[in-house]
């Protein structure tokens, strides 16, 4: 009768010393793949952009930056930070915050965000368009295209920033290992971290920008003539909800002692002919942001009006290319030095 039970121990004893190694192995593997930048980053909002800026913010540690950046994909692709000069020609302490699929309803958060890692800027840089003002209603269900800070593990999300805790860590304690180590998504955000020649690049430079070079033919058509947004600018006067969050991030930096400057970006000129045939959309939405900026005395920065960049500077109906990206930061540099 006791023969059974010494098996059954060692049977067990057994399955211990294999669980062990099989968990140092597990480890040890994601310690050498996080280091040679091969794992996908912890998943602290359901965004793989918003993710791997995390894990881009990990590896450069930001310091005091003068001037922040926060936005969608608007912000993320729009600004050369190599060509933000004050009026002494020196080039401006300057972090990129943003993340594609971020909603106005979310900028007051990402700001907060920030401050926590990196301490106060002087100036915090809207880089915004129409199409940021769609998902505001916090009972409105966000479509794939769209995240949202409010289901954003924010504490861990600045620990695994500024601290040197492995990256394992947090995907043991979200249980999400196996997407740590899928090959398929590993492979799909290593090709996003290494090209910019797509619109989904993850490829961010020394401030977090990612300037887009994408070949017409990698640019669906549908996306350049801005069909997936066609309904943007009719539907700009039921968005009360995302006008209320920018008058609540413009509360929150004025009460912090920060700057902000609204830029609205340039739009390609067919898309608003289309959908927007009379430009009186756009104007309304134009007042709408001065009335809300100017309680505050803050400035809006017109880059579409005063630009009046043609096709060949963008990538699709509301992105900018590289040349265009350029043309633009060029601008708001201009512009900042005159406030």
């Amino acid at each position: 009768m006791k023969k059974p039970a010494k098996n059954f121990k060692a049977y067990n004893r057994l399955i211990a010393i294999n669980f062990a190694v099989f968990s140092v192995v597990i480890i040890l593997l994601s310690l050498i793949l996080e280091q040679r930048k091969l794992l996908t980053a912890p998943q602290f909002l359901a965004s793989i952009s918003f993710d791997e800026k995390a894990r881009f913010l990990k590896d450069v540690k930001p310091k005091n930056s003068s001037l922040i950046a926060v936005g969608s994909s608007i912000a993320v692709n729009h600004i050369d930070s190599s060509l933000l000069k004050d009026a002494k020609g020196n080039q401006i302490p300057f972090t990129n915050f943003a993340s594609y699929g971020l909603q106005m309803v979310d900028l007051k958060d990402l700001v907060d965000f920030s401050v926590n890692l990196s301490g106060k800027p002087k100036t915090v840089l809207v880089l915004s368009a129409p199409v940021d003002f769609q998902s505001c209603s916090p009972n409105k269900k966000m479509d794939a295209h769209y995240v949202s800070l409010k289901n954003l593990h924010r504490e861990d999300a600045v620990n695994y920033i500024q601290s040197g805790i492995p990256a394992v860590y947090y995907h043991a304690k979200y249980q999400t290992l196996s997407r740590m180590l899928d090959p398929g998504l590993m492979l799909e955000v290593r090709r996003q971290r290494t090209t910019n020649n797509t619109l989904d690049s993850l490829k961010f430079d020394s401030s977090g920008s990612v300037l887009l070079e994408v070949p017409k033919e990698n640019i669906p058509p549908d996306r350049w003539e801005g069909k997936q947004w066609s309904k943007v600018m009719s539907q700009l006067s039921q968005q009360d909800p995302c006008y209320d969050s920018l008058e609540n991030l413009a509360n929150y930096t004025k009460q912090s002692g920060m700057n902000l400057v609204f830029v609205l970006s340039p739009i390609r000129q067919e898309y608003l002919s289309e959908f927007d045939s009379n430009q009186k959309n756009m104007s309304s939405h134009r007042e709408r942001l001065q009335l809300i900026l100017g309680k505050s005395n803050y400035s809006l920065i017109d880059a579409h009006t005063d630009l009046q960049l043609s096709d060949e500077y963008f990538v699709d109906a509301f992105h900018l290319n590289k040349k265009g990206s350029q043309i633009l930061t060029k601008y708001i540099s201009q512009e900042l030095n005159r406030l």
